[in-house]
């Protein structure tokens, strides 16, 4: 990728690389996550004191644990400090088990990893996922982490949080169950000039407008924004905004499709808007985003909450299954 980031001071951003030499994008890593938790570094030496997500495990028992790499940028090597791990599978399919200090995860792969504390030094450790970046071609402490605290270890706590506020960035709007909901996605005013392809997990668009500017017609190409928005906000970034012809409000927009196709992806145009229309009857947290990485990593993407309350049961975790190793073994034989 050729992009290019610039720090707080206006100084370029330069691009990260691995041992081999092998680089990334200009994209700087800020701070990881483990289910939704996570310590934010600002330098090597200091972090925010967030807390972090924890693990309960017992002395001489075998433990099962499944990474998924949710990142869409940066490798990162997973490991327990000071402990071997047992590889059992990569991307769902069984391996022959196979003993590694560490696991080497790109985005969009699944490992499965077995470990148990024959022995203890001490009662808490870090799983630690770190981007393979080299630390000298950042200067800084790139990673995500997880405690794992031995239950029946006599000892103190090592990684308790002195901040116990977890920061909620998600932004997370709820919609009610059974009901169709009208969304209107524009890219209009300063920052507009993509084209965004716009992705809903769960549900399905039923595509009901397109508005679209003024283009020229000898070449095509776009003159000016649609005039059926307004934006109202200060520096035009189109985040206060208003229908032009105000008996629009409420939803009472014309011209609507009485036959509307069907679309779980709408790329909303530069300089114009897209009406949609879908039914919450699938209850969940979705995720919606733009479907261009960059794009979704830059913090264009939310969840839509559709109806609260009625969620499935979270399915049961392996390690809470009993049944699980043994079934693990079986299949592995």
């Amino acid at each position: 990728m050729i992009t290019t980031q610039f720090d707080s001071a206006g100084n370029v951003i330069p691009t990260a690389f691995s041992v081999d030499n092998g680089k990334f994008s200009r994209f700087a890593f800020h701070s990881g996550l483990v289910n939704g938790k996570g310590r934010y570094w600002p330098t090597k030496y200091s972090h925010n004191k967030a807390p972090l997500e924890r693990f309960i495990v017992r002395k001489g028992q075998k433990f099962r644990y499944r990474i998924i790499g949710a990142q869409t940028l940066y490798p990162m090597r997973v490991f327990i400090q000071g402990q071997t791990l047992s590889l059992r599978t990569s991307d769902c399919y069984n391996l022959k088990p196979i003993e590694v200090q560490s696991i080497i995860v790109h985005p969009g792969e699944r490992y499965d990893f077995t470990f148990s504390f024959s022995s203890a030094s001490k009662k808490e450790y870090l799983l630690i996922a770190e981007t393979i970046e080299t630390r000298h071609s950042h200067n800084s402490y790139h990673a995500a982490e997880t405690a794992i605290e031995i239950e029946d270890f006599e000892g103190a706590r090592s990684y308790i949080p002195e901040n116990d506020q977890t920061e909620v960035c998600t932004y997370i709007v709820e919609l009610p169950k059974d009901k169709v909901i009208q969304l209107i996605f524009t890219n209009l005013g300063t920052g507009s000039g993509w084209s965004h392809p716009v992705h809903l997990h769960g549900h399905t668009f039923f595509v009901m407008k397109m508005g679209f500017g003024t283009y020229d017609e000898t070449n095509g190409r776009l003159i000016n924004d649609t005039t059926d928005i307004m934006c109202t906000d200060l520096n035009n970034f189109c985040t206060d905004l208003r229908w032009t012809d105000s008996s629009w409000t409420g939803g009472n927009i014309p011209d609507l499709n009485n036959d509307p196709s069907q679309k779980n992806t709408i790329v909303v145009p530069t300089g114009g808007y897209v009406v949609v229309r879908i039914v919450t009857n699938n209850p969940g947290m979705w995720f919606l985003h733009c479907h261009i990485n960059l794009h979704n990593t830059n913090g264009m993407a939310m969840v839509i909450n559709s109806g609260p309350g009625s969620h499935p049961e979270t399915p049961v975790s392996p390690v809470q299954w009993k049944g699980y190793e043994a079934i693990a073994s079986w299949q592995t034989r």
